[in-house]
C-alpha cells in the first residue's frame, strides 16, 4: 500500500526526479546540480550510515517543463516522504519554504515537517575550496546518523 502511493508520485513527477529505490534523503534543486555537489550528499549519507544511493534528487524546474509551484512540490515530497531532506540552492529554499510555509534557512538544518532539511544557499559553489567544503561538512555534520 505505501509503495503504491510512491509509484505514483513517481510516475507523476517523473520528469523531475532522479534515482530509485527508498528515498531515504531527498535533494531538491534548481537548474544543474554539479557532480562535486551530488558527490558531498552521497559520501555524507554514506558516511552516516544510509547506506549507497540513499538520496533521490529531484530538480524543481526539469528542462522545459514549469517549475514546481507550492502545492505541486508539497505533494512530490510527502508522496515520497523521504526521511531527510537536502536543499542544494537558494531557489529550493525558498520553493521549500513557500511548499511548507516555513522559513529554510540556508547553511543549517532545520526541521520541515518533522524532517531534517539541510539547506544551502549554492552547495555547488561550496565544493570548490577546501575552506567552503568545511563548511558545508559542519552543516551535514547536523543531519543524524542511522
Amino acid at each position: 500500500m505505501y509503495s503504491s502511493q510512491t509509484a505514483d508520485v513517481r510516475e507523476l513527477f517523473g520528469d523531475y526526479i532522479e534515482g530509485n529505490g527508498d528515498c531515504i534523503a531527498l535533494c531538491l534543486y534548481a537548474g544543474d546540480l554539479r557532480t562535486e555537489a551530488r558527490t558531498a550528499i552521497e559520501k555524507s549519507l554514506e558516511a552516516f550510515g544510509y547506506g549507497k544511493g540513499a538520496c533521490t534528487y529531484a530538480c524543481i524546474a526539469a528542462g522545459n517543463e514549469s517549475p514546481l509551484d507550492p502545492n505541486a512540490l508539497f505533494m512530490l515530497v510527502e508522496g515520497l516522504d523521504p526521511l531527510l531532506i537536502v536543499c542544494a540552492d537558494n531557489k529550493s529554499c525558498v520553493a521549500l519554504g513557500a511548499a511548507y510555509r516555513e522559513n529554510v534557512p540556508a547553511h543549517t538544518v532545520s526541521r520541515i515537517f518533522g524532517r531534517e532539511t539541510a539547506a544551502f544557499n549554492d552547495l555547488g559553489k561550496l565544493m570548490e575550496s577546501p575552506e567552503s567544503k568545511q563548511r558545508a561538512w559542519a552543516v551535514f555534520k547536523q543531519l543524524p546518523k542511522r
